[in-house]
């Protein structure tokens, strides 16, 4: 995601260009969703043949991923309102359609849909703008020598993504089997909310990734000093979060999730100290 935002920041006045990183790369994501799923599918026929129907649900939503570069696009030429409107429609729409949901008291299979269903309906909205912003990607316009070039630079950035997912899931994974689902839930929901915040860094460093680059192209000591800015800025702003879900964090669990949740806000607590290492580990990423 990053090489795709960093090369259409650099060709931001060749559109010929653009469209051919925009289709190589979505080429990509396209070939990988689909053997993704069959692996995917294959394992868990073998492993968990009574939930197998949720976990196809839920798995084809991979093949509506791709068109998430689309976004990265837009990133890289510096155009974040479109996308942050799609994110929010998208989101305000599929939570009330949960909360109707819950109010008809219905089946988990209903809620499982909706996982599929959020990313149809983000990809549908990402098609329209792209429509409406000109950006294309055509079968025409992918490049194998730039899909080569994708693979071999980006393969780092694939294994680091693999090891940070693993990372920060793995552990909900082994509490299911060692410890059973009461312990597992009572994890997963302070760290749905430690990783809420994450969206903030996570924009920040979306929104002046470009502009660094572009500064990189001219300006050398002005790059690096705005990127000790950026981790300075976002460092203390983690030590901040941290401190005030370390006061509240107790009260905030009994507030979201009731009184059976109340071990949650010690995960809760220490969960949120993360976020400071979170920081440095996508600002550090980008720079690479």
């Amino acid at each position: 995601n990053r090489i795709v935002v960093r090369d259409v920041a650099r060709e931001i006045t060749d559109l010929f260009s653009i469209q051919k990183i925009i289709s190589s790369s979505f080429a990509i994501r396209f070939v990988a969703s689909f053997f993704i799923f069959i692996f995917i599918v294959t394992i868990l026929y073998f492993f968990e043949p009574n939930n197998l129907v949720f976990y196809v649900i839920i798995f084809l939503s991979l093949f509506f991923t791709p068109f998430d570069v689309i976004e990265q696009a837009l990133q890289g030429l510096s155009d974040f309102k479109a996308m942050s409107l799609v994110r929010l429609i998208s989101f305000t729409l599929l939570s009330l359609l949960r909360l109707y949901l819950i109010y008809l008291g219905a089946d988990l299979i209903y809620f499982v849909a909706c996982v599929a269903l959020e990313y149809m309906i983000v990809s549908i909205f990402i098609c329209i703008v792209a429509f409406s912003k000109n950006i294309k990607f055509k079968v025409s316009s992918i490049n194998y020598i730039q899909v080569k070039l994708f693979l071999q630079e980006s393969w780092p950035e694939i294994i680091a993504g693999l090891c940070a997912i693993l990372f920060m899931k793995s552990d909900m994974l082994m509490l299911y089997w060692m410890s059973g689902s009461e312990e597992a839930g009572i994890y997963a929901a302070a760290s749905r909310i430690s990783e809420s915040w994450y969206f903030f860094p996570m924009a920040i460093v979306a929104a002046t990734f470009p502009r660094l680059i572009q500064r990189k192209e001219n300006d050398v000591e002005g790059y690096t000093y705005s990127l000790k800015l950026l981790m300075c800025f976002l460092f203390y702003s983690s030590i901040i979060v941290a401190i005030i879900i370390s006061l509240v964090g107790e009260f905030a669990i009994q507030l979201i999730y009731g009184s059976q949740f109340f071990e949650s806000s010690i995960v809760l607590i220490i969960h949120t100290w993360a976020g400071i290492f979170f920081c440095y580990g996508i600002t550090s990423g980008s720079w690479l």
